[in-house]
């Protein structure tokens, strides 16, 4: 089983998303009230106080998954930037999963990447719900990604 952790943004409504989304032995779960263990993956969509706390739980090739649009994100990992897997989502054109259209519910991986089984993604389009938060759907897609589940 994966474990994927939330921190950020309106913490217990993007859990319950989350929780929508979860399938194929994945979970997520909140970051900061976590104590079960080391997280695959840890997705971040601002600054938060417990932000570093999260990292720490990261097990050893683990991805951390930011939304790039929030650029004081990036100055609390300044420590943590060579030790850690990243992929960014967001609507900046430099994110790894990013929209292409917001009405038709269509995202893309700009870049490529490996899974957390050692997969190539290859840029590519896909069919996404992002029912009322495009941001939290795009945080959601990019562990999906990662975990290999889409």
């Amino acid at each position: 089983m994966r474990t994927v952790g939330i921190i950020g943004g309106n913490g217990s409504a993007l859990l319950e998303g989350a929780k929508r989304l979860a399938r194929g032995g994945l979970r997520f779960v909140d970051a900061a009230a976590h104590a079960g263990g080391p997280l695959d993956a840890l997705i971040v969509w601002d600054a938060q106080p417990a932000l570093i706390k999260s990292v720490r739980m990261l097990r050893e090739g683990a991805y951390l998954i930011i939304n790039i649009d929030k650029r004081e994100i990036l100055p609390l990992l300044s420590n943590w930037r060579g030790a850690l897997r990243l992929l960014t989502f967001g609507f900046n054109g430099k994110a790894c999963v990013t929209a292409s259209s917001t009405s038709d519910g269509v995202l893309c991986v700009q870049h490529s990447f490996k899974t957390l089984d050692g997969a190539l993604r290859e840029p590519c389009e896909f069919g996404f719900p992002l029912e009322n938060n495009c941001v939290s759907a795009l945080g959601f897609a990019a562990a999906l990604l990662v975990c290999g589940i889409i």
